[in-house]
C-alpha cells in the first residue's frame, strides 16, 4: 500500500461527498493463518442472538484444487469449552482477486463465486455465495472506490453491491476482512431484520477491525444476547411513511455521511450528521414507496447498511 494518500473529491450520482480515497494499493487476500472473525448471529431455531467466531485451520485438496477448511467455533452455555464445527471451504484466486466458496453447512459440494474485488462501478456480476433461496445471485457494485480505515491505522479497499432483483439485499465487503454481515457466507436464507454481523477481526493477536471504535465485541463476549444498542444505527418507525429517525451509535465519529440508494443503485438524498444531534430525522416524504438501502459512514471510516422500506 502506498503511503501518499490523496484525497480524491468525487460525487456519487446526485450529490457531491468528499471521501478520503486511496490510488491502486496492494490486494489483501483473506488471511489464512491466525485469524479470528468474531460474528454475532441470529438463531432462527432458538429466536436469540448467539455469538460465533470463524477461523480457518488446515487445507484439503478437492477435483485437484487446494481449499482452506473454515471452522466455525461456539463456546458452551457454561462458557467452559469451545465447540469446533466444519463450515465451509475457501479457495482464492489471488492474481484475479476473487474468492470461492464451498458451502458445506448447506451440503453444497462444488464451489461459488463469493468476492470479486476486480469489478469497477456500475459492473454486474455474480456472487451466488452470499445469495440464499429465492434471493438472485446478481449484484451491481454501488459505490465507486472507498477504503476503511482499521484500527492499526491501515487503510483497506471497501465494495458495496446491491443486488439488482431483490430490493434492500446488498453485500458490503472489506479486502482481507470479508462481508460486513459475515466474512463466509454462513445463512440458510436471509431475513432483513435478524441479520448477522462482524463485530470484530482479530490477525496475529491483533484487532483490527469491527463496529466498535475499540475492541469490545470481541470473541464471545457478547454470549447469547442481543448486540448492545449503543454499537448500532437504529432505525424507526419502519415502514416508515415521512420521518425515518436515526439514532447514531457512541463512537469517536463526529460527523456522519448518509446516502439514501433505490434498487438500481442510484442516490436519492445525501445529508450530514452530526453525533451531538442524534437522533436525526430524515425527510422521505417525496420518495416513492418502496425499498431503499441506507448508507452511512462516519470520519472515522466506520460503515452501517440498512434496508429501508417506505410506504
Amino acid at each position: 500500500m502506498k503511503n501518499n494518500h490523496l484525497l480524491i473529491a468525487f460525487a456519487i450520482i446526485l450529490g457531491t461527498i468528499l471521501y478520503e480515497d486511496l490510488p491502486a494499493q496492494q490486494y489483501h487476500p483473506f488471511p489464512e493463518e491466525d485469524a479470528f472473525w468474531t460474528v454475532a448471529e441470529f438463531n432462527q431455531n432458538l429466536g436469540i442472538w448467539d455469538t460465533y467466531i470463524y477461523t480457518i485451520n488446515g487445507d484439503t485438496t478437492i477435483n485437484g484444487l487446494v481449499y482452506e477448511k473454515v471452522y466455525q467455533l461456539n463456546d458452551t452455555l457454561e462458557g467452559q469449552d469451545t465447540v469446533w464445527k466444519f463450515h465451509a471451504c475457501m479457495r482464492q484466486e489471488i492474481d484475479n482477486k476473487k474468492v470461492f466458496f464451498i458451502r458445506n453447512y448447506l451440503g453444497e459440494t462444488t464451489e461459488k463465486l463469493g468476492c470479486d474485488f476486480n469489478v469497477n462501478l456500475d459492473d454486474t456480476i455474480s456472487l451466488p455465495a452470499f445469495a440464499y433461496l429465492e434471493y438472485d445471485t446478481l449484484f451491481r457494485r454501488v459505490v465507486t472506490d472507498d477504503s476503511v480505515l482499521l484500527w492499526n491505522g491501515e487503510y483497506r479497499k471497501h465494495y458495496l453491491f446491491g443486488s439488482i432483483s431483490d430490493p434492500g439485499y446488498d453485500l458490503s465487503v472489506i479486502e482481507g476482512i470479508g462481508e460486513s454481515r459475515s466474512a463466509f457466507p454462513n445463512l440458510i436464507y436471509w431475513d432483513s431484520f435478524h441479520q448477522s454481523e462482524v463485530t470484530c477481526f482479530r490477525l496475529y493477536g491483533e484487532y483490527l477491525y469491527g463496529a466498535a471504535p475499540e475492541p469490545t465485541d470481541c470473541d464471545f463476549t457478547l454470549k447469547i444476547n442481543e448486540l448492545s444498542s449503543d454499537d448500532k444505527v437504529i432505525c424507526s418507525p419502519i415502514p416508515v411513511d415521512r420521518f425515518l429517525t436515526i439514532n447514531l451509535p457512541k463512537t469517536n465519529s463526529k460527523v456522519y455521511d448518509v446516502v439514501l440508494f433505490n434498487t438500481l443503485g442510484i442516490s436519492l438524498d445525501i445529508k450530514h450528521m452530526v453525533s451531538n444531534e442524534s437522533p436525526f430525522l430524515l425527510d422521505v416524504s417525496e420518495i416513492p414507496p418502496g425499498c431503499y438501502l441506507l448508507y452511512i459512514k462516519s470520519d472515522n471510516h466506520i460503515f452501517f447498511n440498512k434496508i429501508i422500506i417506505n410506504h
